[in-house]
């Protein structure tokens, strides 16, 4: 697999792991009051994150090196990692919050925001970033 391909992928997690939480601050204003509150959830969001999704980043990466050495068009390579970042991004989020007792249908905002401001900005880097095409490679 490319160094290309790994280094396109860890610009994009890391980009999400960072602004993901900064985003769902931002949308969440309201119930999380005071700066001290923001640098607090955002260094646990952040650490805590970086453990948790360790593993969806790797299958990320995975999918991205799949992609990569296909004959599809970039556009299309982006938008399919799009939708593989989307299941590797909401899954856990939904598996975790049942494991620890939530029920989903009782508080969809409430567990949705988070992997839903994770994921636009995971979406959003995938687009920004420079696709590494096997030219490159």
């Amino acid at each position: 697999m490319s160094k290309r391909v790994l280094y396109y992928c860890a610009k994009v997690w890391l980009t999400s792991l960072v602004l993901g939480p900064v985003l769902y601050f931002a949308w969440s204003w309201s119930d999380l009051e005071g700066l001290l509150n923001f640098y607090g959830f955002t260094i646990a969001a952040i650490l805590s994150g970086f453990i948790l999704s360790l593993p969806s980043a790797l299958f990320f990466w995975g999918g991205a090196a799949c992609l990569n050495s296909s004959q599809l068009s970039v556009p299309t390579q982006r938008l399919l990692l799009c939708a593989w970042t989307a299941l590797l991004t909401f899954v856990p989020f939904w598996l975790l919050y049942n494991w620890a007792g939530h029920n989903p249908g009782s508080s969809l905002e409430q567990w949705f925001q988070l992997p839903l401001c994770c994921w636009l900005i995971l979406a959003a880097g995938i687009f920004f970033y420079r696709f590494p095409t096997r030219s490159q490679s």
